[in-house]
C-alpha cells in the first residue's frame, strides 16, 4: 500500500483509519479477527490479535484521532475526529475531485433499475457513466439521466465537502464485465471509491510503499 509517510502512524494504525475514513462510523467489533477480513474483503488479518486491536483503538482515542459515538440503534461506534481525518489525508493523499460512488437497485414504482452516482465533481461522475456505456456495463438513454447538487456530510464527514453532485439514471440495464473489458475499464478509470482504487493515483504520484 502506498502512503506518504508524513506522520508516525504505524501500518496498523493506518489500517484502522482507512476503514473509518472510507466506511464511516463502525462498531469496535468490526476490527475483530474473522469479521475484519470479511468486511474488508482481504485474505489475511492485518493485526496480530484482537488484543492488539483493542490497544490500538484505545491509543488512537487518547491521541484524539478517533472518538466514540452512539449509533442510531444506540450501540457504540467509532469514527474519525477532524484531526484523525486530516492525518489520514496526509498519509493517503486522496484527490476528492476524483471520488465517485455508484450503486444501482430496483425502482419500486416503475420496476425498472436505477443507478445513482455520487461525486464531488459532476464531470467526473458523467465520465464514469460514459465509460460504463462505452464498455456495455450500463445501457440507458441520456434522456433518462439527470444531475443535481446537494449538501451532505456523508463524504469526508470529518470536514464535509459541499456541494455534492448526484447523477440519477432511470431504466438502466446491467451487464457483467469480462476480463477484457475489465482491463479496459481500469485503463480508462480516472476516479476512485475504495482504498485499492485510490492506490492507483497514489502510485502515480510517487509516495513511499508501506512495508
Amino acid at each position: 500500500m502506498y502512503r506518504s509517510c508524513q506522520t508516525d502512524l504505524s501500518p496498523s494504525d493506518l489500517r484502522i483509519l482507512d476503514s473509518l475514513a472510507l466506511l464511516g462510523a463502525l462498531p469496535p467489533a468490526f476490527f475483530a479477527q474473522g469479521v475484519y477480513e470479511d468486511q474488508m474483503n482481504v485474505a489475511t488479518y492485518p493485526f496480530s490479535s484482537d488484543d492488539e486491536v483493542k490497544r490500538l483503538l484505545n491509543a488512537l482515542r487518547c491521541q484524539g484521532m478517533i472518538q466514540r459515538i452512539s449509533g442510531t440503534d444506540g450501540t457504540e461506534r467509532l469514527r474519525l475526529t477532524e484531526a484523525g481525518g486530516l492525518v489520514w489525508e496526509h498519509e493517503r493523499m486522496p484527490e476528492w475531485c476524483r471520488y465517485v460512488s455508484a450503486w444501482g437497485g430496483a425502482n419500486t414504482v416503475s420496476n425498472d433499475s436505477d443507478v445513482e452516482v455520487v461525486c464531488i465533481d459532476s464531470s467526473r461522475g458523467k465520465e464514469f457513466l460514459e465509460v460504463a456505456i462505452d464498455l456495455g456495463i450500463l445501457r440507458f438513454g441520456w434522456d433518462k439521466a439527470s444531475c443535481s447538487k446537494y449538501s451532505s456530510s456523508d463524504i469526508r464527514y470529518w470536514n464535509p465537502i459541499t456541494p455534492i453532485w448526484s447523477w440519477t439514471v432511470q431504466g438502466v440495464e446491467f451487464e457483467d464485465l469480462d476480463s477484457t473489458r475489465m482491463c479496459e475499464y481500469e485503463r480508462r478509470r480516472t476516479w476512485w471509491h475504495t482504498l485499492e482504487e485510490l492506490q492507483k493515483f497514489l502510485g502515480l504520484r510517487g509516495p513511499r510503499i508501506e512495508v
